[in-house]
């Protein structure tokens, strides 16, 4: 049987969820581990290293972020998802 366009969209909307909030789920204990780790290190010589990759675990946290509340607002407009588009 075969799927309908709309059918396929769909799902890939909600793979695209799914994988999002996986990873903005991952992304936040990752922000909570590096900021006590950023805290820890704060007074050694790795302090700068601690504290870059910590805020660039956090940038990450915020570009996921935008990218799920994008994904839900298309998802409610009814856009396609070209991610369900077979090339």
């Amino acid at each position: 049987m075969k799927k309908s366009a709309d059918t396929e969209d769909t799902a890939a909307g909600n793979s695209l969820s799914a994988y999002l909030h996986s990873h903005l789920t991952a992304a936040s204990a990752g922000e909570r581990l590096f900021e006590q780790a950023a805290k820890s290190w704060r007074d050694t010589a790795h302090a700068g290293e601690v504290g870059r990759l910590a805020a660039e675990v956090s940038e990450d946290k915020r570009a996921l972020e935008t990218a799920k509340v994008l994904c839900y607002l298309a998802k409610r407009r009814g856009c396609r998802w070209p991610l369900a588009t077979k090339y």
